[in-house]
């Protein structure tokens, strides 16, 4: 059949739908292009149907755009796979959305990208769970960003797990928190490295619960920060034990505050030191009572300053001698000043002997009374008060050095007390200097046993007084 344009478009619209399947199957495809919209849209469901590739050539964008949803859905899959870009978008959602499963499976990846973001958007559930992977590939990023959240909820696993990070990204937040578990938790550490601040913070508990450790590790430390702390509820034993030092060292004191008992008895020693102040300023009496003498060993001079005094005070015997003579020399003197009685007792000599003179003078009497005493250095007794020198059993007293002893100042001996005096041992007592004995007031030169007076020197005894030589 060899038609005019003018002879074609002369035709109505009832002849054209009365059009028989062998005079249709005669028009070209340029004859076909000759026809208005009104025409092709008059065209018969059947005609539709057979079109051949020959003919959709020459079919112009108006056409399309004027098909029914009848039309459109008599189309091969053949026909529909073979529409260009152009003419795919021209044919209009409603059409689109009429597609047969049949249909929709030969739609190539190009076509569904070329539709608009509008278009998209308009698509039915049914239709975007039946896209297969490769149709997948082809959305963009502006056609998910549109899509609204049932859309996105109607997307299955197997698609999620298709999209490329920079599609996955286009979700936005708000979309990303309606993923299921079984989603999340297929992500490849691709994808997941590349998700954005917003949507990780949108992550909910139980969808981080799916990540495995090798997930975890994926993420950048500021993808890490960014997650709400309350997600970090949702921790298995499994994700954190898995979760390296600069991983746990980039949480933020509110997301490691929400870290229970039993990760923290999973930290080594390493792992701990490389924690930051702040985080272990979150730590409470329960958290702490978990750790290890190993475990606090591992912790720094400036981590153990971060620590609250309760937290401190609540330190058990054996967990204080897990801390290192630097660590406890660290200790500001407020936090000296809580160490339990029982504490302070299972402290060694050069534990003891690492205090600063601040932290001696912070103590009270009655830790004073429960130190290993012998550890004692002469710059810090000087530090010690009369009151807490008086504080000193007299063990404590006759197991000072002799270098100590030797450093007291006259302030210092006026705290010894009768009863401490005697027990100062003949080595002691040698080494008594004038200034300080000339310091004793008469009880105190009193208390100095027969003994002790006969291994005094003659100048010794002469300046002490409450002797008979005085």
């Amino acid at each position: 059949m060899a038609l005019t344009a003018l002879q074609l478009q002369a035709l109505t619209t009832t002849q054209i739908n009365n059009l028989s399947t062998t005079l249709f199957a005669q028009l070209s495809g340029h004859e076909l292009s000759f026809l208005v919209d009104t025409q092709f849209a008059a065209l018969s469901s059947t005609n539709v149907g057979a079109l051949t590739a020959l003919q959709l050539k020459g079919v112009t964008t108006t056409e399309l755009g004027a098909m029914s949803s009848a039309q459109f859905g008599a189309l091969s899959s053949t026909i529909v796979g073979l529409l260009t870009p152009v003419q795919f978008q021209a044919l209009g959602a409603t059409a689109i959305v009429s597609l047969s499963a049949a249909q929709a499976v030969g739609l190539t990846a190009t076509q569904i990208g070329g539709l608009t973001a509008t278009a998209f958007a308009s698509l039915t559930t049914t239709f975007l769970s039946g896209l297969t992977t490769t149709q997948i590939s082809g959305i963009t990023t502006s056609q998910l960003a549109a899509l609204s959240t049932t859309s996105v909820s109607s997307l299955t696993n197997a698609q999620i797990l298709e999209m490329a990070s920079t599609q996955l990204a286009a979700l936005g937040a708000t979309n990303f928190a309606l993923l299921s578990t079984a989603a999340i938790g297929g992500l490849t550490t691709v994808q997941l490295s590349r998700l954005t601040a917003a949507e990780l913070n949108a992550i909910t508990p139980t969808q981080f619960a799916s990540l495995s450790s090798t997930q975890l590790g994926s993420l950048k430390t500021t993808q890490i920060a960014a997650i709400d702390p309350n997600t970090f509820t949702g921790l298995t034993t499994t994700q954190f034990s898995g979760l390296t030092s600069t991983e746990l060292s980039s949480l933020t004191p509110a997301q490691f505050a929400t870290l229970t008992t039993t990760d923290i008895s999973m930290l080594t020693a390493q792992k701990i030191s490389g924690l930051k102040p702040a985080q272990l300023a979150t730590l409470d009496t329960t958290i702490v009572g978990v750790l290890t003498t190993t475990q606090l060993g591992g912790l720094t001079a400036i981590q153990v300053k971060a620590l609250k005094t309760t937290v401190i005070a609540s330190l058990t015997t054996t967990q204080l001698t897990g801390l290192t003579t630097t660590a406890i020399a660290a200790m500001m003197p407020t936090q000296i000043s809580v160490l339990s009685t029982q504490a302070i007792a299972t402290l060694t000599t050069a534990q003891i002997s690492g205090f600063t003179r601040a932290q001696i003078a912070a103590m009270t009497t009655d830790q004073i009374t429960n130190m290993a005493a012998s550890g004692l250095t002469p710059g810090q007794i000087t530090a010690l008060t009369a009151v807490q020198i008086s504080a000193l059993t007299t063990t404590q007293i006759s197991g000072l050095s002799t270098s100590v002893i030797r450093s007291l100042r006259p302030s210092e001996i006026l705290g010894l007390t009768t009863t401490q005096i005697p027990s100062l041992t003949v080595a002691q007592v040698a080494v008594l200097t004038i200034t300080e004995l000339g310091a004793l007031n008469v009880s105190q030169g009193a208390a100095f046993t027969t003994t002790q007076i006969a291994n005094m020197a003659a100048t010794q005894i002469a300046a002490m007084p409450g002797t008979s030589s005085s």
